[in-house]
Order: structure tokens, then sequence, then C-alpha cells
């Protein structure tokens, strides 16, 4: 496998009840065959159900693990999951900081209507915000692609626009 990130790179998959479980584990995996660390990160430690019924574990909570912490985070897609998500206030931080700091954003399916929620213009040239709207297999080689650039420096304006 080419690594196209280091080793130290990690992304937070954020995760919460309903949540599309096969998006999550393509894109933990694409990261790791990319040399990258791909966290899952709920509302809280411990185990949340999919939409297909699987069960994912978040090792790291929105609450124990700062968004400045990550490289990069993604949304998934997944109806009940980003409706509770949609209304934490810690997520909506999350996304800013990382917004704030120039860092790569995955939004997909309903996920997107997040990061309209935090004030992001989904319209915005940035390629370092990929507000997906339908997964496709190709989603996580363009959300690598994104995240070795590092930062999207394009994005930073003072004072900040989110």
């Amino acid at each position: 496998a080419r690594h196209v990130v280091d080793g130290c790179t990690q992304a937070a998959i954020v995760v919460a009840d309903g949540c599309d479980g096969e998006q999550v584990t393509a894109l933990q995996q694409a990261l790791f065959d990319a040399g990258a660390i791909g966290r899952v990160v709920g509302p809280r430690i411990g185990p949340f159900t999919t939409k297909g019924g699987d069960v994912l574990d978040a090792d790291a909570s929105l609450e124990n693990e700062p968004g400045v912490l990550f490289d990069a985070l993604v949304v998934p897609g997944g109806r009940e999951s980003t409706a509770m998500l949609a209304t934490d206030g810690r997520l909506l931080e999350h996304v800013k900081d990382q917004y704030r700091h120039c860092k790569t954003l995955m939004f997909i399916g309903e996920a997107r209507t997040i990061a309209e929620a935090c004030g992001i213009d989904p319209g915005a040239e940035d390629p370092g915000l990929l507000l997906v709207a339908r997964w496709s297999p190709r989603a996580p080689s363009t959300f690598i692609k994104s995240l070795a650039r590092h930062r999207h420096f394009e994005r930073e304006t003072d004072p900040p626009s989110v």
C-alpha cells in the first residue's frame, strides 16, 4: 500500500446510533491503507448501532477529544444519526474548530446539513470541504487526497467566517 499521509495522521469519524456503518468501515480501511488512523468518535465512548444493525465502538468522545487533536473530520450518512448529531453542540464546535484550522471535512448524505448548521457555505470553492451527496466507492480516496494536503489555507479569513 502506498502511504500518502504519515502514521500520526488521525481523522475523526463521528458516529451515533443509525449511522451508515459501511461508510465507516470503508473509510477506516482506506485511511489505514494510506498510513493514517480513522478514529471512531461518538457523543460518548462505547457501542453504537448502525442503521444496518451492526455495532461500532467509539474509542473517543466529542467531550474527551477536542477537534483540534484531529487532522480531519468525517460525518457519515444516516438519517437517525444526523438528526441526533445536529443537536449536539459539542459536534458543532468540533466542526467549527476543524474548519477554522483549515482541516479536511467530509459530510456524507444527510450529514451535509451539519455543515450548514455550523455556518459553512455549501457553495464555497474549498478543496478541503467535501459535501458528498451520494456515497460512492471513490469517496474515501477523494477524502484521503484532500487529507494529504494537510491544511487548506485558502479557507482562512480574519476574523473567521465560521
